[in-house]
């Protein structure tokens, strides 16, 4: 008694900024879209982190990265052993960009049929880590192994990235080791400032998220959409592991 009820609905955005693990989407916004649904608001929920991996991992984020590549490979300080593989990742370049949409798609549940062509194929990107696993199997897999070789070529490219382009980066985590027991933000926003993948990949991704959800929330209401759909009044971006905090700040 004498406390003011708030019965209004409210349209909440909720956001998992990159990166969690590949594998295994943290689905705590999921869980929060539902509890918010269930109690009459409007919500959303977009995971940023599967959003930019999809950027990166496809045919036109591949012929990004490799023009990246090829663009600071020589300001690298490179030993003979690096160099080598440096130069085999780059003369993979066409068969990854062939293979990758494919491998996505793949590994995303669908396209059962890749298991049995990436068993059989002749031509593969084989970097270090789909060649230890090729050499362990005498150079042939089955198709039950499909999976574990297609994830063996993406973490070769996640090495490459990291190696080339931005050293903070892999296939599980990002830049963990500057959101842990730090006393302030001071190198996590210099970090920020000079992340390579923010910069060419998230921000971009960024600006037209933003701009959809500006756009959304500027339509005159109608019966199909409702203004509860439009104005936003509550935006939640979650950061469950030190890994989201880059993404976090940059999504802020």
């Amino acid at each position: 008694p004498g406390r003011r009820r708030y019965t209004a609905t409210m349209n909440a955005i909720l956001i998992q900024p990159p990166f969690t693990q590949l594998n295994a989407p943290y689905p705590a916004i999921h869980y929060l879209e539902a509890f918010l649904r269930g109690r009459g608001h409007e919500a959303a929920a977009w995971d940023h982190s599967i959003g930019l991996y999809r950027r990166i991992f496809s045919s036109a984020g591949l012929a990004k990265v490799f023009a990246g590549v090829r663009e600071k490979r020589a300001g690298l300080k490179l030993d003979e052993a690096s160099r080598v593989q440096l130069e085999r990742y780059l003369s993979n370049e066409r068969l990854y960009i062939e293979w990758i949409d494919g491998i996505v798609a793949f590994l995303s549940g669908g396209d059962p049929a890749m298991a049995h062509r990436l068993a059989s194929a002749v031509e593969l990107p084989i970097g270090a880590r789909a060649e230890a696993l090729l050499e362990a199997r005498d150079g042939r897999i089955g198709p039950d192994e499909a999976r574990a070789l297609a994830t063996r070529i993406l973490d070769d490219l996640g090495d490459l990235i990291a190696f080339a382009l931005d050293p903070d980066f892999g296939t599980v985590r990002y830049a963990e080791r500057l959101a842990s027991s730090r006393a302030d933000f001071g190198e996590a926003l210099k970090a920020l400032d000079n992340s390579w993948l923010i910069r060419e990949f998230y921000e971009p991704m960024l600006r037209e998220f933003w701009t959809e959800r500006a756009g959304s929330a500027a339509e005159t209401p109608t019966v199909e959409t409702p203004a509860a759909e439009g104005a936003v009044d509550l935006i939640l971006i979650t950061i469950p592991f030190p890994g989201c905090l880059l993404g976090a700040l940059a999504c802020a």
